[in-house]
């Protein structure tokens, strides 16, 4: 261009932001677990609290960890009661 800007195709792993595709990617694919995990849990809620044996009343707080290198499993724990489910 005649102001010095140059102007590239995204290619090469690169998005034209300067991002890596490969992140972005990894980021798509951890939204969609985590929205799988969110409407896993509301669907089954009592099964859940049947197995972790959490009373039906009882509060729940739920945590993600995630173990990206053990082909990316997500675990949800409540830290109170030290009980995990694992995705």
């Amino acid at each position: 261009m005649r102001d010095g800007t140059s102007y590239y195709p995204p290619g090469g792993g690169m998005m034209s932001n300067g991002d890596a595709s490969s992140d972005f990617a990894y980021q798509m694919q951890l939204r969609r677990r985590l929205e799988f995990i969110e409407t896993t849990i509301a669907q089954h809620e009592a099964e859940i609290r049947a197995r972790m044996g959490i009373g039906e009343a009882a509060p729940v707080e739920l945590r993600a960890r995630f173990r990206i290198e053990e082909s990316f499993a997500i675990e949800i724990y409540d830290p109170a009661r030290h009980i995990e489910l694992r995705f």
